[in-house]
Formats: structure tokens, C-alpha cells, sequence
């Protein structure tokens, strides 16, 4: 029970406001911020405690994936690095989380979206930069990998790094060192590695889209997660840990367990989208029926919807004298092309990069590399060039 109590003197006018039901109101919202305190500080004695384990412990019943936590909490305590490599919504960030928790490290987890992270920015982001080594740094910044120090360092999505981020990234986990943009003296880092992605890392290294050094250096212990399809035992222990949650979070009467019906149709369902797709379907259900029906996103799962109509094949195939250009030359023009063909948009289904199938970072890589810009593009017809004036 808590109770709002108020010092000082009241105007007359504020009094009348306050009303029995306003205060009810504002009581409520603290109690909930008193209690999520109160849940952290508990948690946080606990661990320090040594007592029980965090309250994001994995729910896992079935003997595949029993067996993978045994070999997760057995490399956890070394300083190897990791390499996680799952499907979407199969848990990885979570997993990194559990080998750090059990790491026994003093430091902190800090977790980098490797997807989110531009090159241009990524030095000062990852290394951090000294006050005015670049025009707005008006202090100092730490960057992500010193503030790892002691603790592990996850990089999500390790396939999205551009070569530029790879070969720098390279050296800091070989060196265990770096230096902030405009900062002169060497900064040691001892954290621990552990690497995710949803893509196999190496068919990546075999199409050049990876550095082999670099998934050498990451891949000293390659985990592979299975997917909820393969352990069926766990999805209705799950469902059920899902189903108490969302019925506690949204304040919803539910039913005590899913229905005999349910649980077969919970069991039988592929789950492309794994673990995340689960949680969404229970919280749905909790949301609407209280447990008691199940909607399944079947547009998704019933396979790729129809392609729309190709583009034109006069404005995306290679020049008639291909055979005669080297192979820099008919990637440079057909990037041009696909670009001119879509009024240079980038996204969406009828962008370059849904015509090209390459991530935003290697296109972006290559327009520097071939010095690619609208205006320029634009002005090349007006060359002398005749093979131009046909790209």
C-alpha cells in the first residue's frame, strides 16, 4: 500500500481540483513506478546474492535444446569467442545475454546493431572520438567497445557490416586495442566477443560479401540455435509462459490453459517466425479472446506472394559488346542502368536494392567506388563516349 502525502500549503483553487478520484489516479501511476523500482532492486540483490537465477532464464523442456544450454553454459566461462547463428525470433540476443550472465564478468553487455551503424559514423560510435576532433564534438564520447571493458561485446546482425566496418573491426579484435577519432593514445579493451546472424556466415565468406579473416577470428565456437520447428516439446510450455504474462501485462480474464484444439493447432504450426511469432500469436489471442481462439499470420507463412511485373529487359541488361568489358566495368553499368530504370529509388519493391539483391551497405559501397551520383549519371550522355551513352 502506498500512500501520496503532500507538505507545504495548498491554494484554495488547486484544492477544489483535487478530488478523490484525480488522486486515486495519480496514486496508481506511482505504484507503478515504485513497484518496478522495488521489482529491479529485488532482482539486483538477487544477483549479487548469488541466489536464484536472473528472471530471464530460457524456458526450454526438450532434450535438443536442453543439450545446446549445456553447451552455451560451458563455453560461457572461457574467454572464447562465440558466433550465434539462428533464424529470426529464435532468441539471440537473448542467448548472448545468458553467456554473459554466466560469464562471471564484472562489465556490462553492451549490444551494437551492426545493420544500424554507417560508416561514416562508425568510428566515432564504436571507438569514440576526443572533444573537437571533428566539427560538433563539443566533449569527449566513449565509444561502445570501451565501454565493454570487462563485460561482452555483441555484435547483432554481423553480416550487415560493410568491408570498410569489416577491416576495422578486424584489427580491434585481434589488437584488443584502438584509439578515438582524433585521440592519440591507445586504449586497451578487454571484453568478450559474441557475434549473431540470421545468414550463414560462411556461404557469405565463399561469395565475398565476408572477410575469411574476420569470420576466423569470430567463429572460434559456432552455435548453431534450432529453430521452435525442431523442438516441438517447447512450444506449448511457451505458449503457456506467454499466456500468464499477457494476461498479467494487459490486466485480461484468460483462460487457465489453451483448449485441446488449440494446443494441437499450436503444435502443428511450422513457426517460420519462431520464438517471436509465438510470443505475438498468444499476445494477440490474450488481447481479443482471453486465450480462448488463435489467429496464425498465414499470408506470411503460405509462401511468397506473386511477383509483380518485371522490369523492362532493354533497361537492365548489359550492353550488346558486354563480352568485350571487364568485369568492373559491366557491374558499374548495370548498376546504372538499374538505377535509371527506377528513378534511382533505393527501397521498396520496385528499388534498386530489391533489382540488385544486395544489402544497402554494398550498394552504397559501390556508388563510392565507381564515384556514382544522380547528377553525374545524368550528365553522361552529354560525353563524347558512345558505350555511355548506352549505359
Amino acid at each position: 500500500m502506498y500512500v501520496l502525502f503532500h507538505a507545504g500549503r495548498v491554494r484554495d483553487e488547486v484544492r477544489a481540483a483535487l478530488d478523490e478520484r484525480l488522486l486515486r489516479d495519480i496514486g496508481r501511476v506511482l505504484a507503478w513506478s515504485c513497484l518496478a523500482v522495488l521489482e529491479a532492486d529485488r532482482s539486483l540483490q538477487q544477483l549479487r546474492a548469488g541466489g536464484r537465477e536472473p528472471a530471464r532464464e530460457m524456458i526450454c523442456v526438450s532434450s535438443a535444446m536442453r543439450a545446446f544450454l549445456d553447451d552455451i553454459d560451458r563455453a560461457a566461462g572461457t574467454d572464447a569467442s562465440i558466433l550465434l547463428h539462428g533464424e529470426s525470433g529464435v532468441g539471440k540476443e537473448m542467448l548472448a545475454r545468458r553467456i554473459h550472465e554466466k560469464s562471471g564478468r564484472s562489465g556490462r553487455l553492451v549490444t551494437i546493431n551492426m545493420a544500424s551503424l554507417q560508416d561514416d559514423l562508425f568510428e566515432s560510435e564504436f571507438f569514440g572520438h576526443e572533444k573537437g576532433a571533428f566539427t560538433g564534438a563539443m566533449n569527449s564520447k566513449i565509444g561502445l567497445a570501451e565501454l565493454a571493458e570487462n563485460g561482452t561485446l555483441f555484435l547483432d546482425e554481423l553480416t550487415e557490416a560493410s568491408p570498410r566496418v569489416q577491416a576495422k573491426l578486424l584489427r580491434v579484435l585481434q589488437e584488443r586495442t584502438f584509439r578515438r577519432v582524433g585521440g592519440t593514445q591507445s586504449i586497451n579493451s578487454n571484453f568478450r566477443l559474441v557475434a549473431a546472424t540470421n545468414r550463414h556466415l560462411g556461404e557469405a565468406v565463399r561469395q565475398g560479401g565476408f572477410r575469411a579473416d574476420l569470420y576466423y577470428r569470430v567463429a572460434v565456437l559456432y552455435f548453431r540455435i534450432p529453430p521452435l520447428r525442431e523442438r516441438r516439446g517447447d512450444i506449448l510450455p511457451l505458449a503457456r509462459h506467454f499466456l500468464r504474462l499477457f494476461a498479467h501485462r494487459h490486466r485480461r480474464d484468460c483462460v487457465e490453459d489453451f483448449s485441446d484444439d488449440n494446443r494441437r493447432r499450436l503444435e502443428e504450426w511450422p513457426w517460420p517466425g519462431n520464438v517471436r511469432e509465438l510470443r505475438n500469436v498468444v499476445e494477440q489471442s490474450v488481447i481479443l479472446s482471453g486465450g480462448r481462439t488463435l489467429a496464425f499470420h498465414e499470408e506470411v507463412c503460405d509462401g511468397p506472394r506473386p511477383p509483380e511485373a518485371p522490369l523492362p529487359a532493354r533497361d537492365v541488361a548489359p550492353p550488346d559488346d558486354a563480352e568485350a568489358l571487364s568485369l568492373r566495368e559491366v557491374e558499374k553499368r548495370h548498376i546504372i542502368a538499374v538505377l535509371e530504370s527506377t528513378g534511382w529509388r533505393i527501397d521498396g519493391r520496385r528499388g534498386a536494392l530489391s533489382v540488385l539483391k544486395i544489402s544497402r551497405s554494398a550498394l552504397y559501397a559501390r556508388l563510392r567506388k565507381y564515384g556514382l551520383h544522380r547528377n553525374a549519371v545524368s550528365a553522361a550522355p552529354d560525353t563524347d563516349d558512345e558505350s555511355t551513352r548506352k549505359a
